[in-house]
């Protein structure tokens, strides 16, 4: 899971993926230094920020999602590609 986030976070350009072997603190202060001077990852988490709170709606879209699942016995995995987004799964019949 926190392999999957890792890289999805990398490859929105929100953040950096950090492997083990780099978890020394030179290297982290480096990344951090990086990530909070660079307008890129600004705008970029802006961006998504904006977006995120205008196209989901976290409790009404929970409550959608608990509802498809009870009704349809359907589990929610990663792995299913017969849903890529969260709004194929919710509106999907």
């Amino acid at each position: 899971d926190q392999f999957d986030n890792a890289q999805r976070i990398k490859d929105l350009g929100i953040g950096l993926r950090i492997s083990n072997r780099q978890l020394i603190s030179k290297h982290l202060t480096s990344y951090i230094n990086n990530i909070l001077n660079d307008n890129r990852y600004q705008t970029r988490t802006a961006k998504l920020a904006y977006t995120i709170a205008t196209k989901y709606q976290p409790t009404t879209d929970a409550v959608k999602i608990i509802e498809k699942v009870r009704s349809t016995s359907t589990p929610v995995h990663r792995t299913n590609t017969s849903y890529t987004t969260l709004d194929d799964f919710i509106h999907k019949t």
